[in-house]
């Protein structure tokens, strides 16, 4: 990204020597704190995957909680990843994608009263017998609910649901096309900033190079990309992915999961928003 960082930050938690990947970061605010849900894979030695959550007053030093949300065993569903959470009148959602073994996954729910607790929703699947639907990002406008995903990793899917989850309509954003995207596409997340929709999402040009490609909106339905690989400056990490945007005071915090050697772990970085605009809203 060709603009100045404010704030930057590796290894925002700390991993034990036995754990070896932390993914997907989606921030939440609650209260007075913001709260960190992530992927953790505990260990390379089976394919296993949980929702933790950790918590911050500053966006910048966290606390582990005692959080877990774990995969439904009485199924086949051995991982769970790609946290995306919302509130609809004082109940709590998390869509995950829920990984089977195989390289197939669906899009799961998960539901709490306090927080704390929480149990899968056992009436919400999104599924296709053919295809894989992954990275699910979910935010509520007005009182409906846009539920974006990836599928096969190859398309960004809109589907817009009602407050109790029921189906309404669906839409097709947009392909991979670029050179960026030629190996996939997934992950998007969305904020919004002078009456612009700004989706950032991963885009891998390889098994081995991954970035993080940006399109826009204005009306968060028809979609027009705007830039590629815009975190050119984190060489030498070949591999960021699963962007989490947030707008947080003057200033754009931008956080990812990241590849170094064999581990995987959390990062961010921050901006100013007027540069942030100047660069990609109006040039």
């Amino acid at each position: 990204m060709l603009i100045k960082k404010i704030g930057h930050s590796e290894d925002i938690l700390e991993q034990k020597d036995s754990e070896y990947k932390y993914l997907s970061p989606f921030l939440y605010k609650k209260d007075k704190k913001y709260f960190l849900l992530y992927c953790n894979r505990l260990s390379s030695m089976e394919f296993y995957g949980e929702i933790n959550f950790s918590s911050s007053l500053d966006l910048v030093k966290w606390k582990k909680e005692k959080i877990r949300i774990l995969p439904p065993f009485n199924n086949s569903y051995k991982s769970l990843v790609s946290p995306s959470l919302l509130s609809i009148k004082g109940k709590y959602f998390l869509f995950v994608e829920g990984q089977k073994e195989k390289k197939k996954s669906d899009i799961l729910c998960y539901v709490s009263n306090n927080f704390k607790n929480w149990r899968l929703k056992s009436d919400f699947l999104l599924s296709s017998n053919n295809s894989s639907l992954t990275s699910p990002y979910a935010f509520k406008h007005i009182n409906k609910i846009k539920l974006f995903f990836s599928i096969n990793n190859n398309i960004i899917k809109l589907i817009e649901l009602d407050e109790k989850l029921n189906y309404i309509k669906e839409q097709k954003c947009f392909t991979k096309k670029l050179k960026s995207e030629k190996y996939s596409i997934y992950s998007p997340n969305i904020i919004k900033l002078k009456n612009k929709y700004i989706m950032f999402y991963a885009a891998w040009k390889s098994n081995n190079s991954g970035n993080i490609n940006l399109a826009l909106s204005n009306d968060g339905i028809k979609w027009k990309k705007n830039s590629e690989e815009i975190f050119t400056n984190l060489l030498p990490y070949k591999i960021v992915s699963e962007p989490f945007a947030l707008i947080h005071k003057e200033f754009i915090y931008i956080y990812y999961e990241y590849k170094i050697k064999k581990k995987w772990n959390i990062g961010y970085l921050s901006y100013r928003k007027k540069d942030f605009i100047s660069k990609y809203l109006l040039s």
